[in-house]
């Protein structure tokens, strides 16, 4: 596999923040007084927020959804990440890759905020060439293919020779639809005997990556 430029996905793939969105979760239901029976952790990490909060509080209303994501918000962009960690192996990756001469991109469903703090907090921002967010535009939630589509353009990258790195089905098919090969990590939230688009490649651990070209 000829591979010139690898975009990452990032919870799942780089970091494990479950904990640490679950318990600020917790938090601002309890913070905003709505009660929740049981906490599905396999969806908070792969659906969208809002998503989220009504699939575990099916009754909740349009208001009280609002009130929760602000104050998950807070809570979640004020914390250390004490519980946050990398992902197995993504400390190895990364050096090697750079001596390598690949580039390197970060393109996540999560938000500005939280990314650049997590990834200062390991010291790992300086390994990529550009980081992109759903929330890049003011206006407008960016969907993960169209911020995909928005590096292979601005960075001018060769798709045959760039992959985007996941753990979901969600970055499989965002992958494809932009026309770069898909990786699947499978030790991350994502369980991939299950998706019905399949990758183009499963690797147990995200160093395997080096093993594949």
């Amino acid at each position: 596999m000829l591979l010139n430029n690898v975009v990452f996905d990032f919870d799942g793939t780089l970091v494990d923040s479950l904990q640490d969105v679950l318990d600020s979760l917790k938090l601002a239901f309890e913070k905003c007084g709505v009660t929740v029976k049981a906490y599905d952790t396999g969806k908070i990490m792969q659906l969208q927020l809002r998503e989220t909060i009504g699939a575990i509080a099916p009754g909740i209303t349009v208001k009280q959804t609002d009130q929760v994501i602000g104050r998950f918000r807070e809570i979640y962009d004020s914390i250390d990440y004490p519980n946050t960690r990398l992902m197995p192996t993504v400390a190895e990756l990364l050096p090697k890759l750079r001596e390598r001469s690949v580039g390197m991109f970060i393109v996540s469903n999560k938000r500005t905020v939280p990314t650049l703090r997590i990834l200062d907090k390991f010291n790992i921002r300086r390994f990529f060439t550009a980081i992109y967010n759903h929330d890049m535009n003011a206006e407008k939630t960016v969907s993960k293919r169209d911020m995909i589509v928005h590096v292979v353009e601005k960075h001018h990258l060769q798709k045959e020779l760039t992959v985007y790195i996941g753990d979901t089905e969600v970055d499989v098919v965002a992958s494809k639809e932009s026309g770069i090969r898909s990786i699947i990590v499978s030790n991350g939230y994502g369980n991939p005997s299950t998706f019905k688009i399949k990758p183009d490649r499963v690797i147990p651990k995200i160093s395997d990556l080096l093993s594949l070209y």
